[in-house]
């Protein structure tokens, strides 16, 4: 049986990788899969080069970033003011949903 060798990239290889990665507007597992790249040392080397965001690909619909939302004091003695719900859409149709009281 013969044993395919592979190659190592180097550091200007894996730039271009993820500069094709940020333009090709696909999931980083279906480029890895396009690439022929493992996709653990897709994700190592993105981390490693510090791929700014923008390298992510742009989805379909615009995703909104509220950045710090303050619910208040969660530790509160007052029962009437302990109570809240928060929902919160992760997109692709999953919901994190926070209740207290």
């Amino acid at each position: 049986m013969q044993r395919i060798k592979r190659q190592r990239l180097g550091v200007e290889a894996w730039r271009a990788i993820l500069a094709r990665f940020s333009e090709s507007g696909l999931t980083a597992a279906a480029f890895c899969r396009r690439e022929a790249i493992g996709a653990a040392s897709f994700y190592q080397w993105r981390t490693r080069l510090g791929a700014p965001s923008s390298a992510m690909p742009a989805r379909s619909e615009p995703a909104t970033t509220a950045g710090f939302v303050d619910i208040g004091a969660l530790r509160t003695t007052d029962a009437a003011t302990a109570a809240f719900e928060l929902h919160l859409d992760l997109g692709g149709g999953l919901t994190l949903q926070l209740r207290r009281g």
